[in-house]
């Protein structure tokens, strides 16, 4: 996939996310696992967008994002986890602007990384350059009417995917200063993109890239003032037009966006703070982590923007990220839905077996069921805990391990009620419970006594004389 310039992002949310690498060939069921997406909200065609247009996507009232305090939430109140990739526009990172644009190109790599890799989170990279150079298609949404439109056609395709969202990025802008923060003519930018897709609620905004240098944090304070800034340019749009605040990204202040501890004692304030979330970009060892995310995560809702093998990242250490990330709120609630779907279906068996009067398999099968509904039972408050454990990461961990080692044990269970519907069971012994399964030859008892190890005569009779 790198040869498409697919690059990864994925939206880290409390201090938990599944995120996938970035940067370098990524395995489709690397990508893929773990992952569900919403199927929040009805689905609006795409096809052809004019310029100016409002863009419905996804155009549910539930499908609006919105934050609350370190989480990025739906409108019902359940956690939205963002997983994806970095997806370039038609220019494709410089690749394709001396041709014509194709937007059917870019649907294509929709329909894989949807498809395949099961994202349900894309950071859509929008290019412009500051002189055309030779290229064919080169210039902002603001002088090239062709090149909104097809943003217009590629949001509105994304919008075709159920619960799938999208951030438009300014990535590579002429209107950026030349340490990468918004500027005036960035938030004119802004403004016509959020007009453009002021009601479409699977819509998310990136008002920047990578701010750099500024190594010593010395000019935080400007950066944030630019943010701000840019925030204030799209909270103005969508309340002239009435529409609810979607969620906009800022990035770090510092070191190619990679710092948000400006934001832990200085968050952004535009528009009351509503729906702002706060993107960093990881190319870091594992040890780092602390510093460039998991502190700031506790606090503020992040999305890591691009993360991957690069400069100080290797390999183990975006593997290391991404598992970080699952082992947390994602996975938990995961296993324990799967635990509540291994039980109804066991239950659902149980049920078949009773109406056939199959004695054999209502006993095989309550046997199995009644560990699985112990289990199950014993470790739902350790899923409600996790809200609590945000602080407290080890108590958090060990309290992840039960939850994992229960749901292992109640797949195995389910599987075992699946036997119990097999046309082999024809004895009652099937359904007894392991300790009480009649000793075969196979099973070694170290109390048996060994058996001879060679024939032994019968002796002779005795004799008649003493």
């Amino acid at each position: 996939m790198t040869s498409y310039h697919l690059r990864v992002a994925g939206a880290l949310l409390a201090t938990s996310a599944l995120v996938i690498a970035c940067g370098f060939a990524t395995d489709p069921v690397a990508a893929n696992g773990g992952n569900s997406t919403s199927g929040d909200g009805g689905v609006v065609s795409g096809g052809n967008a004019d310029a100016g247009m409002s863009h419905g996507g996804t155009s549910s009232a539930s499908a609006w994002l919105h934050t609350s305090g370190n989480h990025i939430l739906h409108s019902d109140g359940r956690t939205w986890h963002g997983r994806g990739a970095n997806l370039h526009d038609t220019r494709s990172c410089d690749a394709c602007t001396y041709e014509p644009p194709s937007v059917a190109e870019v649907e294509r790599r929709i329909d894989e990384l949807v498809d395949v890799w099961k994202a349900n989170f894309i950071r859509l990279d929008l290019e412009s350059y500051a002189s055309s150079s030779g290229r064919m298609q080169w210039q902002t949404v603001l002088a090239d009417p062709g090149y909104l439109a097809d943003i217009g056609r590629i949001v509105d395709y994304i919008g075709t995917k159920p619960g799938v969202y999208v951030m438009l990025s300014i990535w590579n802008d002429p209107s950026l200063s030349s340490i990468g923060w918004p500027q005036a003519a960035t938030n004119s930018e802004l403004a016509t993109l959020v007009a453009t897709f002021a009601s479409a609620p699977h819509v998310l905004f990136g008002v920047s890239n990578e701010p750099q240098s500024n190594s010593d944090g010395a000019l935080d304070a400007q950066v944030w003032t630019a943010m701000n800034a840019a925030v204030a340019a799209i909270r103005a749009v969508e309340d002239e037009v009435r529409v609810p605040p979607h969620i906009v990204a800022v990035q770090g202040t510092r070191d190619w966006g990679r710092q948000l501890d400006y934001y832990l004692t200085h968050p952004i304030t535009a528009g009351g703070g509503t729906n702002v979330a706060y993107e960093t970009h990881v190319y870091d060892p594992e040890i780092d982590f602390p510093a460039l995310f998991e502190t700031a995560a506790k606090t503020l809702p992040v999305i890591i923007g691009e993360f991957g093998p690069s400069q100080g990242m290797s390999e183990a250490d975006a593997s290391a990220l991404q598992q970080a990330a699952e082992q947390m709120e994602i996975l938990a609630p995961k296993y324990v839905a799967e635990m509540q779907t291994a039980v109804e279906h066991a239950d659902e068996v149980r049920l078949m077996a009773y109406r056939s009067h199959d004695i054999i398999r209502m006993t095989c099968i309550d046997d199995k069921l009644v560990q699985m509904q112990e289990i199950a039972l014993k470790t739902a408050p350790r899923l409600l805990a996790f809200p609590r454990l945000k602080d407290n990461e080890l108590v958090m961990r060990q309290h992840f391990l039960v939850l994992q080692q229960a749901r292992d044990r109640v797949l195995e269970l389910a599987a075992e009620v699946d036997g119990c519907t097999g046309d082999a069971l024809d004895a009652v012994s099937m359904g007894r419970i392991k300790e009480e399964t009649p000793e075969t030859d196979s099973v070694s008892d170290p109390t048996r006594p060994p058996a001879p190890g060679h024939d032994i005569d019968r002796p002779g009779e005795a004799s008649p004389y003493r």
